[in-house]
């Protein structure tokens, strides 16, 4: 199947036992150290190996953070050495089945070409609006410096040239544009002059293309961008002319407006704002994304601080579907605990909100422009305590809301000295995290969702109207604005009702109709639209709402905690009992049936009844298998179903209805009663130490023997600096009933991934909960023998070992930091295994 190929209709069951290769996680692979063809060819295999099938390479130029986050990338960025190099890289990329996306510069954020742009080209270095206060006693003079746009003393304009003699003692506001060179974006661009995109388009685009054009389209389907942006509030050269055009009045009268927040001159900031992020999206995304289309290439990328709603008015994006829609995959960026186990935290004018509803911004986007997918960059800061139950939370945190492509972080070139601590997770090379030996299970198994979830379409018909002119305006509209809509976005999820996110852009669209009751936005039909409290609603808006209530559809106001009695009126996806709002539903509509995709959100298991309106044939799908089955305990009367449904933490389950037969196989055992608890004779070894080393990672066998142990947290024997993999042993005798009855051993909590073997046969692998394994047949009446192999992860090494240490923050890198505080939380949990180990008979439907 080609990636540019409208998803098909239907699931076609070979592509969900083995998707295509776009489907598999790709990495983000920093090409940082010196690189060579051995090096690269034996990253390539191990990324094969384990089912990571698509690697995003973004080569570190040493230009790039040189004096706070230094990389020795040899040969330098698209010299004629590298360039071959690349080219063996790619081939051996084609021979292996892999796919190579393509960073569109040497560094982030995009846009600048690590500064050599405006090295060439000085006047297109960025520009941003700044104030100056002077302050003036009675009887001084001061003159309007000629560079300054603006100048005032209360109401009063001055212009550059122009003497001003104080009455009595005054403040001056001086307005200037104002060059921005900062220590993390040095000699930046300006991304609203429309020169900026021809020159970056001149020296990064087609430079890959002279590498890598043959290969656009298949092999290298993707063009990645990372976090552009604009100095918040931006200047370019023209503005004041080119924005008195479209709005038509002087912005520069205005001036002092646009940095308050009173609420009397928020039109002027709404009018700022609209009209930077239109030529923010018209002279540098709209070029970049026509030069991509001529290429066969997808333009997908992300932007900093889009995981909270006044992102928008607090970041350089401005409008993050307005530029969203100038991508081919949209895309978020879930990096540092934006998505984390745990409740929601509420949004203000100070704070982050961390399990926001973001990824709907790109999942909106991309059901509205008919896109079949939506990515997601994920887990780059998360630290090396990330597990793999957390990264399953964070991955269906996403995808039930839409996302269905994953691109993980990190894949380093090299881990040697700094390098090791230079950013985490590192997934590559594997002996960077004991854990990592696990990732082949969570890639099939990401791999299998994203081809699922992008079949079809999504069965979405509640719009919630997103309030970015509130959010434009500041101050206290804006914050109680963004919380009102936060609150009601929250509710319609608790309600397992599904939505995508409208704005002002789409309702003054002539495109977007409306007809029979229904809002439709390209191929999607809303028959409702929810609102938060909001004043600043667009005229052309509030006459397309009038049209859709006119014609039969509904438009929900709800007060500032986001409830209306009239939500209750919307129907749900699915019927839940008892109540769980901690339970998320999408639903995806195929040729032949249903798609569902239900997930626990809570921190505890979830146990329900689940009833859906549907009438074909029901199959539970098994994403980490790629195998279905008729589940015993589903029932159907009166054209529904109803199925108990318990799902652990983290758990997940896909249900589909369809007119035609799936291949099944039976159902796997369900845990019914104890039968025998296997709590004592415990003993431990040390198999497999992961250490920092002095100059990088390193991995030692252990030599001790097996000693007794209690089940629980192992640092009181292995010491709170182990990283690795310990093996625990057991021997228990079992009666002729006990092994005839007994069908699952169940191993209770383990921090945080395990292999099992009972007898000398190997049971499998767990990565994440619930850690149960069968083992009808395996288990024998008296003496068995049962071992299990637990890995915890490198946090402790990177917490307690302190070898990093040594590296001053300016070397190491700014993510040291960050990582070592979420890498803390992981050894507060502490490892190994916790059980209460059991053994377990079938249950009953």
């Amino acid at each position: 199947m080609s990636c540019q190929e409208r998803a098909i209709d239907q699931v076609v069951w070979s592509q969900f036992e083995q998707p295509d290769a776009f489907h598999w996680p790709g990495y983000m692979w920093l090409w940082l150290d010196q690189m060579s063809r051995d090096g690269i060819f034996s990253q390539l295999e191990t990324f094969a190996r384990i089912g990571a099938k698509s690697v995003w390479i973004l080569p570190e130029d040493k230009a790039w953070r040189a004096y706070r986050q230094p990389t020795e990338l040899e040969p330098a960025f698209m010299t004629e050495p590298f360039k071959a190099l690349f080219r063996e890289t790619l081939a051996e990329a084609e021979r292996l089945g892999l796919r190579v996306w393509l960073n569109d510069e040497p560094g982030f954020p995009s846009g600048g070409n690590v500064g050599r742009i405006v090295k060439a080209h000085p006047e297109l270095i960025q520009k941003r609006l700044s104030r100056q206060l002077q302050a003036l006693k009675g009887g001084e003079t001061a003159v309007v410096p000629s560079d300054c746009l603006a100048a005032f003393t209360g109401q009063r304009r001055l212009f550059p040239g122009e003497s001003l003699t104080a009455d009595s003692d005054i403040t001056l506001e001086l307005f200037y544009a104002q060059a921005v060179c900062s220590d993390n974006t040095p000699n930046y661009t300006d991304l609203l002059h429309p020169e900026t995109a021809r020159q970056f388009v001149a020296q990064c685009h087609e430079a890959w293309k002279e590498v890598a054009g043959d290969h656009f389209g298949h092999l290298v389907p993707i063009m990645f961008f990372d976090e552009p942006k604009v100095s918040n509030p931006p200047w370019t050269d023209g503005l004041a002319e080119a924005f008195e055009a479209e709005k038509g009045y002087d912005i520069l009268e205005r001036l002092p407006q646009l940095l308050s927040s009173d609420e009397s001159s928020s039109q002027v900031r709404i009018d700022f704002f609209d009209w930077w992020t239109r030529r923010l999206a018209e002279c540098f995304f709209a070029p970049i994304q026509a030069w991509c289309g001529q290429n066969r290439l997808l333009l997908t990328g992300h932007f900093g601080g889009d995981d909270y709603t006044l992102g928008n008015s607090h970041h350089g994006y401005g409008h993050i579907l307005r530029l969203l829609r100038k991508t081919d995959i949209p895309c978020v960026d879930a990096i540092w605990h934006q998505i984390w186990p745990g409740e929601r935290q509420e949004c203000d004018a100070n704070t982050k909100a961390p399990n926001h509803h973001f990824p709907k911004y790109a999942s909106s986007v991309a059901h509205q422009t008919d896109r079949p997918y939506a990515g997601t960059e994920s887990f780059a800061v998360y630290g090396s305590g990330l597990t793999h139950d957390d990264m399953i939370w964070i991955t269906h945190y996403q995808f039930v809301r839409g996302i269905n492509l994953m691109a993980m972080s990190n894949a380093l070139s090299s881990t040697r000295d700094y390098f090791a601590g230079r950013i985490r997770p590192t997934f590559v090379p594997l002996e960077a995290n004991p854990l990592n030996a696990y990732l082949d299970l969570y890639h099939a198994y990401t791999a299998r969702l994203s081809y699922l979830l992008s079949r079809g379409r999504p069965d979405v018909t509640v719009a919630l109207y997103f309030p970015i002119r509130d959010v434009w305006a500041g101050g206290e509209t804006a914050a109680s604005a963004a919380a009102a809509h936060d609150r009601l976005a929250e509710a319609l999820l608790e309600r397992q009702i599904d939505f995508d996110l409208i704005d002002d852009d789409i309702l003054a669209d002539p495109a977007c109709l409306v007809h029979d009751g229904c809002l439709q936005v390209g191929p999607m039909h809303y028959n409702t639209v929810c609102l938060a409290p909001t004043r600043h609603l667009s005229p052309e808006a509030r006459v397309r709402l009038a049209q859709l209530t006119a014609s039969g559809g509904r438009v929900i106001w709800t007060d500032a905690t986001g409830h209306a009695a009239d939500l209750r009126g919307i129907r749900p996806l699915v019927e839940v009992q008892p109540k769980q709002t901690k339970l998320r539903v999408c639903r995806r509509v195929l040729d032949d049936g249903h798609l569902y995709f239900l997930c626990n959100e809570d921190l505890a298991p979830l146990d329900c009844t689940v009833t859906f309106a549907e009438k074909w044939p029901l199959y539970v799908l098994d994403a980490a298998t790629g195998q279905a089955w008729r589940p015993a305990g589903a029932r159907q009367a009166n054209g529904r179903w109803t199925l108990p449904l318990q799902l652990p933490f983290a758990g997940a389950c896909l249900v589909l209805f369809g007119a035609e037969p799936v291949p099944t196989v039976a159902e796997p055992a369900r845990p019914g009663d104890v039968i025998r608890h296997l709590a004592g004779g415990w003993h431990i070894r040390p198999q497999q130490m992961y250490r920092v080393g002095e100059h990088n990672f390193e991995i030692e066998a252990g030599d001790e023997p097996f000693q007794p142990t209690e089940l629980g947290d192992w640092t009181v024997q292995l010491g709170a600096p182990f990283s690795g993999d310990a093996a625990y042993k057991l021997a228990f005798f079992c009666t002729p009933d006990e092994a005839e009855n007994a069908v699952i051993l169940d191993l209770g909590q383990v921090n945080f991934a395990c292999r099992v073997a009972l007898n000398g046969l190997e049971l499998g692998r767990r990565a994440w909960g619930p850690f149960r394994f069968p083992v009808s047949g395996v288990l024998r009446a008296g003496e068995n023998e049962l071992t299990v192999v637990v890995s915890n992860s490198m946090a402790n090494q990177f917490v307690r070992a302190h070898v990093l240490d040594k590296w001053p923050e300016n070397v190491i890198g700014p993510y040291h930091k960050i990582a070592k505080r979420f890498e803390e939380e992981t050894v507060a949990r502490g490892s190994g295994l916790f059980g209460p180990v059991c053994l377990i008979r079938s249950g009953r439907p």
